[in-house]
């Protein structure tokens, strides 16, 4: 299930406007290191903590695009 618009803003608000990506993973920041980008207008999504978990916001991270493209190969998709 995707999130409401409702709730997407949620998500941008509790990461301050900015990516919170800390995937090992993803080349644009130290592992473990939050990346902080600018989430730009159609240039961010959500991405799921845990892939196949629960919907409770808790379980999203608002991403940049270009680190939802670095982690892209690690996540599944919510019909899984």
């Amino acid at each position: 299930m995707g999130l409401s618009e409702e709730e997407r803003g949620l998500v941008f608000k509790r990461a301050g406007g900015r990516c919170e990506c800390t995937a090992s993973s993803c080349n644009r920041h130290p592992p473990g290191i939050r990346c902080t980008y600018p989430l730009a207008s159609g240039f961010w999504d959500v991405s799921r903590r845990v892939p196949g978990g629960t919907d409770r916001l808790s379980n999203f991270t608002a991403m940049c695009a270009a680190c939802l493209e670095e982690t892209a190969y690690m996540r599944l998709p919510d019909s899984l």
